[in-house]
């Protein structure tokens, strides 16, 4: 049932003949808008910020193995 046939519905009873069934159709009425939820945060952009953050710490850990291991490297291409 559309609106058109279910205003026609309504115009059968007395208290409704009185209504202006193409004025109900085509009168604008008022648009209620509502505001755009604030973003919430993405886990991507959780993961990556939590990346930031302990990249330089895993770097400064892992400092020492890599001057060792680019060590044992020059030596095995010199050996070549």
């Amino acid at each position: 049932m559309n609106r058109r046939d279910f205003l026609k519905f309504l115009l059968t009873t007395p208290i409704a003949a009185t209504m202006d069934l193409e004025k109900l159709l085509w009168v604008p009425k008022p648009i209620i808008v509502v505001p755009a939820m604030p973003r919430a945060l993405t886990m991507n952009q959780i993961l990556e910020a939590e990346l930031n953050r302990i990249t330089p710490r895993i770097m400064r850990l892992f400092e020492r193995d890599n001057m060792f291991y680019g060590t044992i490297s020059k030596w095995t291409e010199v050996e070549k």
